[in-house]
């Protein structure tokens, strides 16, 4: 903690992104624990619950755990290790890499909607955690007793 204390962006980068400060400070983490513990310092405990629940359908589906929010481990699970191929109308092969989207906007995952049951908790969880982060951007004001009232 020493260490922390003296070093003036270090300390600022442990109050804007504790996960970074500790891993600065020499802390490993699991790969897999990261996306939980972000949940945990952004949602409430039942947004939390649900996202958890459709993490673990979508890494059920996938054989392995991976980061659902990286387009480039994402679209390898899809498309490399699931083999999910999509065809237009005179049979050529359509395959649109999925992209990381705000919300409203399109990303291409739901031309494969009914081709893998992966694809149905993806959307769901992308969906859900989309407007969770837009409800915290849109409504910052809520946001500043939540700690008081949600402990």
């Amino acid at each position: 903690m020493a260490s922390l204390n003296k070093d003036q962006n270090l300390l600022l980068a442990a109050a804007s992104n504790p996960i970074l400060a500790l891993e600065e400070l020499g802390y490993e983490m699991r790969s897999g624990i990261l996306p939980e513990i972000e949940d945990k310092l952004r949602f409430r405990p039942h947004e939390v619950a649900k996202l958890s629940r459709l993490r673990e359908s979508i890494y059920k589906e996938a054989g392995k755990q991976f980061n659902i929010r990286s387009e480039k481990e994402l679209n390898a699970v899809l498309f490399k290790d699931l083999n999910i191929r999509v065809f237009d109308e005179d049979g050529c092969q359509i395959n649109k890499e999925v992209r990381t989207r705000q919300k409203g906007e399109e990303d291409g995952l739901d031309l494969y909607s009914d081709l893998h049951p992966i694809v149905a908790p993806l959307l769901a969880f992308r969906e859900i955690r989309c407007a969770l982060m837009a409800d915290r951007v849109s409504n910052p004001a809520r946001e500043i007793g939540r700690g008081i009232r949600d402990s």
